[in-house]
């Protein structure tokens, strides 16, 4: 389940270039890359769609290691502060290395900035989506995160094709939509969408927050 609202498509855009499937893999070692040193890739989004300008709209945190992007590539942070993906020749992250491609930290890729974290960390008033490998009711769902994201609410997203800004309680999400390019006033709203939020069940492994940010 990816977040269904059409001005997070470039937040789930990171999910499909870093982590399209999970798949658990032993065959992992540091000498594949050097050495990782960070826990997760943090991929930040702002509220200029076109730039790594603006405030900070949105974020999605990986988990490091993990075999990923339709089971053939792996992301890794390096001692040396680069981030590589490592794509190999063989599902399930297996079979000789075809390409490693290697983008540095903090610098602008396609509007979008990565960052190597030890942490999760997110900013309070924020809709968020969880990632686990089995079920979000096992007590233990923390430790079993292997991807989240959040975007902050009452935060206009900028763009040729309008604005739009996410707001949601505990129960209900919407986005409003504006016919404005820069601003998200409400004598420029055009219509508002209701979100369906993914909720915490014995068959999901997947669900939404809509708090403060708190975890």
């Amino acid at each position: 389940m990816r977040l269904i609202i059409s001005f997070v498509i470039l937040l789930v855009s990171i999910v499909c270039i870093l982590s399209i499937e999970l798949r658990n893999d032993s065959s992992y070692t540091s000498s594949d890359a050097s050495s990782t040193t960070y826990n997760w890739l943090k991929t930040e989004m702002y509220t200029n769609s076109n730039t790594c300008e603006g405030d900070l709209l949105s974020a999605a945190y990986l988990k490091t290691g993990i075999c990923g992007f339709e089971g053939i590539s792996r992301v890794v942070c390096l001692e040396d502060g680069s981030i590589e993906n490592i794509i190999y020749s063989k599902q399930g992250c297996t079979g000789d290395i075809k390409e490693r491609i290697r983008v540095e930290q903090n610098n602008c890729t396609n509007s979008e900035k990565y960052i190597c974290t030890e942490s999760i960390e997110i900013p309070s008033n924020t809709y968020q989506v969880w990632y686990t490998h089995s079920t979000c009711e096992n007590d233990n769902w923390k430790e079993d995160v292997w991807q989240m994201e959040y975007i902050l609410l009452n935060t206009c997203l900028f763009s040729n094709a309008g604005s739009n800004m996410l707001q949601c309680n505990s129960t209900l999400a919407y986005e409003n939509i504006y016919n404005s390019t820069n601003t998200c006033n409400s004598s420029n709203q055009t219509g508002y969408k209701f979100i369906t939020l993914p909720e915490c069940s014995k068959k999901s492994p997947v669900f939404s927050i809509c708090d403060n940010g708190q975890y």
